[in-house]
């Protein structure tokens, strides 16, 4: 399986500018017959406590993920805030018919940075099966987490 990878420049809170710029990406990994293309944590918005701003009630990024996907025939992974009060640090996982395999929410939020105060945390492990292969879901600061890891190995 080819697996694309992609570190956007991404633009501060600019999430259409950056969704545009993604879709760039999206097609050369289709072109180059990958399977699934993975972008970072808050992928078009980058890292921000700015739920008013970044947060989506209406599933904004998520839907055109799912259209893309279709389009391009390809797997996508992407990072998203679901709401603007109560906010969600997702990272979901879309298959090449648009379908959610996997919409995980991040079970630790960075209390350093005060995500722990604007994200309501994730209740359970992300995991998806994509070609036949078992994936597990993280995000970013859950790696200082051993356990997450454990439980995950035991189906990915």
């Amino acid at each position: 399986m080819k697996i694309a990878i992609c570190q956007l420049g991404i633009h501060f809170e600019q999430k259409e500018k950056n969704r545009i710029s993604a879709e760039r990406f999206i097609h050369e990994a289709a072109l180059s017959q990958a399977s699934l293309i993975v972008f970072p944590e808050m992928s078009f918005t980058s890292f921000s406590m700015h739920t008013e701003i970044v947060g989506e009630e209406l599933e904004e990024t998520l839907n055109r993920m799912k259209e893309i996907a279709l389009l391009e025939k390809i797997a996508i992974g992407f990072g998203w805030v679901k709401g603007k009060k109560q906010s969600e640090n997702h990272y979901t996982i879309v298959d090449k018919n648009g379908a959610v395999l996997e919409d995980y929410v991040k079970i630790h939020p960075f209390s350093y940075s005060g995500e722990d105060q604007f994200f309501v945390k994730g209740v359970r492990p992300g995991s998806f099966v994509l070609n036949g292969i078992p994936f597990g879901v993280s995000i970013c600061y859950d790696l200082r987490f051993p356990e997450l890891y454990q439980q995950l190995s035991k189906e990915a």
